[in-house]
């Protein structure tokens, strides 16, 4: 062989054979070296680290996150019975805002400062309408002034019952807990005040207090479900903070779940899924890999018939892993949900790169070449094949250090760079440890006459022993190994117009199902599987009407915050707007309402008590069916208008389900009734009445309070939650009506609320962004990944005969979108992330299938033959190894990333067959026997 033509391998062999041990330290110190550096490489599984760090929206973001501090909050999710769920989170609240982790805890409303401002926080128009319903404080007066009030505004106007949804529905929670303590105290004869102790039914004071305050919980349309929310003290970014707040939270519940056990207590919000998400792929990640190298170790041990050859292919491939996590330290710092698989991602890929050079250099051997002769006869022909094959794949990798989008250009570097890393430690070591491996064989059989060692192949003790014979007589038995696939390749080649016609059919459809496969814009989809944190964030806006996160925007001014409100309040998918301005009324309103409730004081304070009389129960009686008419008017109404916050908090109080027409008779409402019409004992009914009226004078004396209020009247929850840790502004909360998982609710929840403010950032918006930039980075990718492979294979092959290589990737590629249709995978923010690795990928079995083809000498249809019985073998196996890396990756639990497994698992697999099925056929046809 002639040195000049391949100099660059013929020195790399002669290295090799001189400087076997110095390769081996050079790479020793640098694993080792890059062992420390990858030990400080932390987990970001937060979905927010994905975004482009660049786009405006993301800055405001980050923006609001530094004044305001995480506004995302962990949510203590309690689920159970009403009496069981409030007594658990009347201990859980004063211990969660003791915890150091958290910054603001919220488990109910601040009713002390509605009792002692309530009237001057209303509208005007809500102002009138509730002097009016309390105008009497008296037990059968507060029902007649709600009825009056509900026919006057909602019972024929769909219309007010939209404007007033979520008012209407906080009032009916606790109307319902006010006719469920106003029932329990009618049930309850009240004995003599000395055997009082017994007795465990709340008092009449807390149904008046629901009545005019409403419920303080945080409850579920249902009540059978508390939130607690809370905000971190440190953002969702500081990965060993939110580590610490789980632990704290979690540590907190477990001291308090053994006295509730009737009580699911869980944790959700998007830290916790984020925690979830990092649990799971750090521990799946293990698994997987270890499985992964498991399994090829044994299919490697199959093929080379030995176990040495294997674990030194595998050796040098962890050695490239652990250089590739070095540089990820050194770069960002960090994994992302899409880095983390980048171990799995090489295990699959590099493991090629072994393949093929050990196959050529044991070909070699087995030919009767020198050591030196068959290091660069590898080099020289299949390394340049591997390494072409190498540099498209990190090309295609690299390709999307172009996107916007961090976690689409992390997770490129470090597949790219870590591509290229591998390569480089299989071409330093991996060569080295064969000479070694050969030498000690040589030592042991070649030279003293003894046995080969058991580990050796068939075809090396087949050399041994056939001393005499031509070396085409050797490679035959050597092919012959696997001659099926050379059977296979050849009869494409005979019969193109079939395989071709067959092909072109399933292109054709492949083409018509990319335009039917859907999008997954539901992002909990891709979430892990049976993850608590995820069903809850399910359940939660059915459960309680509206979605669990909003969007954000930073007012200038209180008065801005209430103008901001207002507007966002009018948008379809808004179900509701929290902002200071709710707590803050206006200069002229306090001047318009002041004499207006002093005049109010002045009639309670006039008003004298009403004696219960006989008939006085009748008329209650009437009021409360009055007050059931009223409710079963408003029901219909609001189910005709799709106002199913309305609907479910009437059917709880009720009992019956307006979509099905059944009855619960133990609701509260029906027993209410049972009870008056059965009659009430005259002393029970006599305490009641005085203790309601009572209670009723004195909250809404004190609602009526003319008092102007400043920011420093506020509940410390309310400054927490609206006003900034530094700087200034204030900021407003709009809080989408339903969870939105499509893409029109997206664009139009986003498109309602920027027509409002420019300057609204919220996870739609977020995840909308997100979703754009990968899909925009993912087609900018792949189309330059396609441009970088046609300049690396022309360059390769000198010439267009090169562009045949293009052929089973595509054909490959294209019939693997067919198979995602089929068997019904959707695309995804992470499965569209494999185009462009596809591409990098899929092209490596028509570089070496081509490059063996033309290397190989005689009739085309016996090159053929002769190439893919031999190629084929190695193509299969690094088809395998790479769709088990691969394939792991679909046995994640998260289902995105078990998403990109399964589509680059069929795109691996398909590019094989079309390289054994295709490629032959497209030879036949643009070579013409040449």
């Amino acid at each position: 062989m002639s040195e000049n033509k391949h100099m660059w391998a013929t020195r790399l062999a002669r290295l090799t054979i001189n400087h076997v041990w110095l390769l081996l330290i050079t790479a020793g110190v640098i694993t080792v070296i890059s062992i420390i550096l990858s030990s400080g490489l932390e987990m970001r599984m937060n979905w927010t680290d994905l975004l482009p760090p660049d786009n405006p929206t993301v800055k405001g973001y980050r923006e609001i996150q530094d004044r305001f501090g995480d506004v995302a909050s962990l949510v203590v999710v309690l689920e159970g019975d009403y009496d069981r769920i409030t007594e658990m989170a009347e201990i859980l609240e004063p211990r969660l805002k003791n915890a150091k982790s958290l910054y603001n805890v919220q488990a109910r409303l601040p009713l002390e400062f509605f009792r002692q401002h309530g009237f001057m926080l209303l509208k005007p128009d809500q102002f009138k309408r509730m002097l009016k319903m309390y105008a009497d404080p008296s037990l059968i007066g507060s029902f007649r002034g709600l009825n009056n009030d509900y026919e006057r505004e909602y019972t024929d106007s769909e219309s007010n019952l939209r404007r007033d949804e979520v008012d209407i529905a906080r009032s009916l929670l606790g109307m319902h807990r006010a006719l469920e303590v106003l029932a329990d105290n009618l049930a309850t004869p009240y004995p003599p005040p000395a055997a009082q102790g017994g007795n465990n039914t709340p008092s009449i004071e807390t149904a008046v207090d629901a009545m005019t305050l409403g419920e303080p919980w945080i409850l579920s349309l249902d009540r059978r479900m508390l939130l607690i929310l809370c905000q971190p003290l440190t953002k969702m970014t500081e990965v060993d903070s939110i580590l610490i707040m789980d632990t704290e939270i979690e540590s907190i519940l477990d001291t308090v779940r053994p006295q509730f056990p009737d009580v699911s207590a869980d944790l959700t919000g998007f830290s916790k899924i984020s925690q979830d998400e990092m649990n799971s792929i750090n521990i799946y990640t293990v698994i997987l890999s270890l499985i992964a190298i498991i399994l090829i170790y044994l299919i490697l041990a199959w093929s080379f018939r030995g176990w040495i050859m294997p674990f030194i292919a595998l050796v040098t491939l962890i050695m490239g892993i652990i250089w590739t996590r070095a540089l990820l330290f050194l770069l960002f710092g960090g994994l992302n949900m899409f880095t983390t698989m980048m171990m799995l991602v090489l295990l699959g890929l590099g493991v090629d790169f072994a393949i093929h050079l050990i196959s050529r250099f044991n070909e070699e051997m087995e030919m009767g070449r020198s050591l030196f002769d068959a290091l660069v006869k590898m080099f020289s022909e299949t390394g340049v094949a591997v390494l072409t094959g190498a540099l498209t794949t990190a090309a295609a990798f690299l390709t999307l250090l172009i996107g916007k989008t961090r976690g689409v250009y992390e997770f490129g570097a470090a597949s790219g760079f870590g591509v290229l890393l591998t390569l480089i430690a299989i071409f330093l070591t991996l060569p080295a440890l064969m000479v070694i491996r050969k030498r000690r064989q040589m030592r042991r059989s070649g030279r003293s006459g003894s046995a080969m060692p058991p580990d050796l192949s068939a075809a090396d003790r087949e050399l041994d022993s056939a001393k005499d014979g031509n070396s085409d007589e050797r490679r035959a038995k050597i092919l012959e190994a696997m001659p099926v696939l050379g059977k296979i390749a050849g009869a494409s080649w005979r019969h193109p117009a079939v395989f071709t016609a067959v092909t072109l059919i399933i292109v054709a459809f492949s083409i018509w199902a990319k335009q039917h496969i859907d999008f997954e814009y539901d992002f909990l989809n891709l979430e892990p599987k049976g993850l608590r944190s995820i069903q809850l964030q399910r359940e939660i806006p059915d459960r309680f009407g509206m979605s669990d996160h909003a969007a954000w925007v930073v007012a200038g001014s209180v008065e801005e915050s209430r103008t901001l409100r207002d507007q966002f309040k009018k948008k379809p998918l808004v179900g509701d707007v929290s902002s200071i301005s709710d707590y803050i009324p206006p200069a002229d309103r306090i001047k318009r309402y002041t004499p207006e409730l002093l005049k109010f004081r002045t009639a309670l304070n006039d008003y004298r008590p009403k004696e219960w009389r006989a008939g006085d129960l009748r008329e209650l009686a009437a009021e409360i069916n009055r007050f059931w008419d009223n409710l079963d008017l408003m029901s219909n109404l609001a189910y005709t208008a799709g106002l199913d916050r309305i609907v479910k908090a009437i059917d709880g109080i009720t009992g019956t389900q307006t979509e099905t027409g059944r009855v619960d008779s133990s609701a509260v409402l029906p027993t209410l009734t049972r009870l008056l019409q059965n009659g009430i004992d005259d002393a029970t009914i006599r305490r009641v009445a005085e203790s309601w009226e009572r209670r009723m004078q004195a909250n809404v004396f004190a609602m009526a309070n003319p008092a102007s209020i400043s920011m420093g009247d506020l509940p410390e929850v309310i400054r927490r939650n609206h006003l900034p840790r530094k700087g200034s502004g204030f900021l407003v909360h709009v809080v989408p009506r339903k969870y939105l998982f499509s893409k029109e609710q997206l664009v139009q929840f986003t498109e309602q609320t920027e027509a409002v403010s420019s300057k609204i950032i919220g996870t739609e918006q977020l995840m909308f962004i997100m979703l754009n930039g990968i899909l925009a980075d993912g087609s900018k990718a792949a189309l330059l990944a396609l441009l970088v492979i046609i300049i690396l294979v022309l360059i390769h092959f000198r010439g267009p005969i090169g562009l045949l290589s293009l052929v089973p990737l595509a054909v490959g590629a294209l019939t693997m979108i067919g198979v995602m249709y089929i068997i019904g995978e959707k695309y995804n923010f992470m499965n569209l992330i494999a185009v462009p690795i596809i591409l990098g990928i899929g092209i490596d079995d028509g570089i070496h299938a081509l490059h063996r083809f033309r290397n190989e000498k005689g009739k085309a249809s016996d090159r053929i033959y002769k190439s893919y019985s031999f190629i084929g073998r190695a193509i299969l196996l690094t088809t395998l190894t790479t769709m088990i890396g691969f394939g792991s990756i679909s046995f994640y639990t998260m289902r995105g990333m078990a998403s990109f497994g399964r589509v680059l698992f069929m795109g691996v697999g398909t590019c094989f067959l079309a390289t054994i099925l295709v490629l032959p056929a497209a030879l036949r046809l643009f070579t013409r026997n040449k």
